[in-house]
């Protein structure tokens, strides 16, 4: 298995530059969105990790990859294994990286935003992307790379619209104001410790199912 580790590293290496373009554009978001950019940043910064990180599926599947991956001492399994462990692991890069610049901004631009409340705020944008991640990966390891492309963009446009949305109710309504700032109040007085922890769980439980479901189709199926 570490083979498939070593090719996927150097995939991501060859498109290291739209990774840090990802981080500008990340930096540009929070100098202009200020606090609120957190949501929207990591959207972009997620969505941006997930078409990479696709990507390396995509590099195996075309010219009959696949066939050429499990004639070698690769089973299904640990060829599943392997992919859900690194798009789970460059999405958790994006959220610590995303976390990171924030604190940054909440201190040179004295947001007054706690720690938690950055960290969830990015961890929960983080499990949204990794959602349509995951289903992505599924559905393309099932239907080939050119479904997964659209299904991951029409996921993508379904959440940016959500997110503006959600944007505009929070930037434009008081009472959209009034709610945000609730939530904000609520979980500074009892924290987002349990949270975090149940939709880790719950994330863990996800993950494995997908991975699962994503073994038995292509054990039952040619490739």
């Amino acid at each position: 298995m570490s083979g498939l580790w070593l090719k996927d590293l150097l995939v991501l290496k060859r498109q290291s530059l739209a990774l840090i373009l990802n981080i500008i554009v990340a930096i540009f978001v929070l100098a202009l969105f200020k606090e609120n950019g957190i949501f929207i940043g990591m959207m972009v910064f997620g969505i941006t990790i997930s078409l990479v990180t696709l990507n390396l599926l995509t590099y195996d599947q075309n010219d009959n990859g696949l066939v050429y991956i499990f004639s070698l001492p690769i089973t299904i399994k640990e060829y599943i294994i392997q992919k859900y462990s690194i798009v789970t692991l460059m999405n958790v890069l994006g959220i610590v990286v995303m976390i990171i610049l924030s604190l940054i901004f909440n201190q040179v631009q004295n947001w007054q935003l706690s720690f938690m409340w950055i960290l969830t705020s990015a961890y929960l944008v983080g499990l949204v992307v990794l959602g349509i991640i995951l289903f992505t990966l599924h559905f393309q390891l099932s239907h080939g790379p050119e479904s997964g492309a659209v299904a991951m963009s029409a996921l993508g446009s379904v959440n940016v619209v959500i997110l503006g949305v959600g944007w505009a109710i929070f930037a434009e309504t008081n009472w959209g104001r009034k709610i945000v700032l609730q939530i904000y109040q609520y979980f500074t007085d009892h924290g987002t410790g349990m949270l975090l922890i149940g939709l880790s769980l719950l994330l863990i439980v996800v993950i494995s199912l997908a991975a699962q479901s994503s073994i038995k189709y292509l054990t039952n199926h040619d490739i």
